[in-house]
């Protein structure tokens, strides 16, 4: 069975230490655990508050899964792997 795509948003605030580690941390989610097959979206609050606002994120950073269904948001930078794969569904 193949897993399916994962479309992500990451909001973030410039490259402030958690942010950055955000990034790093969901690089390395879609290279060890999705094999690349997933597109991520950063945003950055400092550039384009106004995306966080429509998507009610008041906090960063932020990673939402639009895909798969169900809708998922995470926050902070995604260090416990364990619970960020969970919360994610990718493991159980």
């Amino acid at each position: 069975m193949n897993m399916p795509t994962f479309h992500f948003r990451l909001f973030i605030a410039g490259d402030e230490p958690n942010s950055r580690r955000a990034r790093e941390n969901l690089n390395r989610f879609c290279s060890n655990f999705l094999h690349g097959d997933c597109t991520v979206e950063t945003v950055d609050i400092l550039t384009d508050f106004q995306a966080a606002l429509t998507d009610n994120i008041y906090v960063t950073p932020a990673l939402r899964k639009d895909e798969p269904k169900p809708q998922v948001t995470i926050y902070g930078n995604l260090n416990d792997e364990k619970k960020v794969l969970i919360a994610l569904g990718i493991q159980g």
